[in-house]
């Protein structure tokens, strides 16, 4: 057995054993796939209706807080606009999906 004959042995061994893994990864993701169906299927709507009521009751709950939180920071007319300003302004460069505007907003 010559070196070169040894190495392309060797290639194609690890070349199946890549291919297993894949294959038994493959296998684990149709798993939780048919898993999350079956789960989406029997509960989709106790999540749906969680998703969609956590974030209000969240922000009641958490309302008093930001206000106590964020008054001493807006607490003239300006300061309030300039709020405003700015949260208009982050909403147009999503809508336009001007994410490098975003950046460099940040920085």
């Amino acid at each position: 057995m010559s070196l070169p004959s040894a190495k392309r042995i060797s290639v194609e061994r690890v070349r199946k054993a890549v291919a297993g893994r894949i294959a038994v990864l493959w296998q684990y993701m149709y798993k939780a796939q048919i898993w999350l169906n079956i789960l989406r299927a029997r509960h989709g709507g106790i999540v749906l209706s969680v998703v969609l009521l956590f974030p209000l009751a969240a922000s009641v709950f958490w309302s008093p807080e930001f206000q106590n939180a964020l008054a001493h920071y807006y607490a003239t007319e300006q300061e309030v606009d300039k709020l405003h300003a700015l949260v208009l302004y982050v909403n147009d460069v999503v809508a336009q999906k001007r994410v490098n505007d975003v950046v460099a907003l940040l920085n």
